[in-house]
């Protein structure tokens, strides 16, 4: 059974190949003629190539790490059919297939790693769009999903990512510093909204019309907490609403080197952010406490725990200072702790 539809001139149903049976013949989108074929483990699926003996049950899926190589292979070589060097087996792909008695047989792929990892590296190169839409649908599987998170939660709780976070502190710094959350509460945000007429305080795009795409639907976005000083404080002094566009392209820009330059640009709404930061904010906040609670997500897991911090002038967390797993745990603890100052 050939790839070559032209010259298959058998009839193969009920015929048996292996561990595979034909039940009958049907189209493909692909090669035209192929036939519906059922394993020994009453798994269906489709058959091209005659080469086929079973539908992948055969093979047994194992970690490289964890693949005993028998006495008879090892210090054995083998020549790659691409770069034609003659190399371990051991630097080649193995693959393990359980015989009709029950034996392990390994097989060796006719490449080696090297040769393999460098044919996929340019075959996604060279066919990028497609490998993006597989990708893209790959992703969007359930299974994929759950795999992804399940690898990401054994990454992270293994020691190559403590040795890695270790190695790599000063980049949790930057990012911490480049992604600082503003401290603001419900009502300080209400009122905010309010004064800028729940619009984008640079472009003036209402909240209304500032949509998203989910899930094939078009949703309304709350506005951003924008930093106007990316350096500055992170409360109600230092937000202004912004709406997904202004925010993206301010990034960490000052208002003066982004927003004059934009062409969103209008003179009413600069002077209004200038006076909002500098006088009109004081009849809105409210006062804080010198420390902060927040929530955070254990380490792997779907659980959180709270934290509880101090803080500087501009309300960055500088020092953890107890960690609770509810936030009542958080504020009987700042109790006694007051209640200790004033004794």
């Amino acid at each position: 059974m050939g790839k070559d539809v032209n010259i298959i001139k058998y009839e193969l149903v009920d015929q048996i190949f292996g561990h595979l049976k034909v039940l009958k013949e049907i189209r493909s989108e692909i090669y035209g003629r192929a036939w519906l074929v059922e394993c020994d483990c009453i798994d269906k699926t489709k058959l091209i190539s005659g080469m086929k003996t079973h539908c992948g049950c055969r093979r047994i899926h194992r970690k490289k790490d964890e693949i005993k190589l028998p006495q008879e292979f090892i210090g054995k070589t083998k020549i790659c059919k691409q770069c034609e060097k003659e190399k371990e087996v051991s630097e080649f792909y193995i693959t393990i297939y359980i015989n009709s008695d029950s034996r392990e047989s390994f097989r060796f792929s006719s490449k080696c790693i090297e040769c393999n990892k460098e044919n996929a590296k340019n075959r996604i190169l060279n066919n990028r769009d497609s490998h993006l839409k597989s990708l893209k649908i790959n992703n969007a599987r359930e299974e994929t999903k759950e795999k992804v998170r399940v690898c990401g939660i054994r990454y992270r709780s293994g020691e190559k990512y403590v040795v890695w976070k270790d190695e790599n502190a000063y980049r949790f710094k930057i990012y911490n510093l480049n992604h600082r959350i503003h401290e603001i509460t419900e009502n300080e945000w209400r009122e905010c909204l309010k004064v800028f007429s729940n619009t984008c305080a640079y472009c003036g795009l209402p909240i209304e019309s500032h949509l998203v795409k989910r899930n094939g639907k078009y949703i309304i976005m709350n506005f951003h907490k924008e930093h106007v000083d990316d350096k500055g404080y992170n409360d109600l002094r230092n937000a202004v609403p912004a709406c997904r566009h202004c925010n993206s392209s301010k990034h960490t820009s000052s208002i003066e080197e982004w927003y004059l330059k934009d062409k969103s640009f209008s003179i009413d709404r600069y002077i209004k952010i200038l006076w909002w930061t500098t006088e009109e904010y004081k009849e809105y906040i409210e006062e804080k406490p010198p420390y902060r609670i927040v929530r955070k997500q254990n380490e792997g897991l779907k659980t959180f725990h709270w934290e509880l911090w101090t803080v500087d002038k501009y309300r960055n967390m500088i020092e953890l200072i107890y960690i609770g797993e509810k936030k009542k745990d958080i504020t009987d603890y700042v109790k006694t702790i007051v209640l200790e100052e004033v004794e």
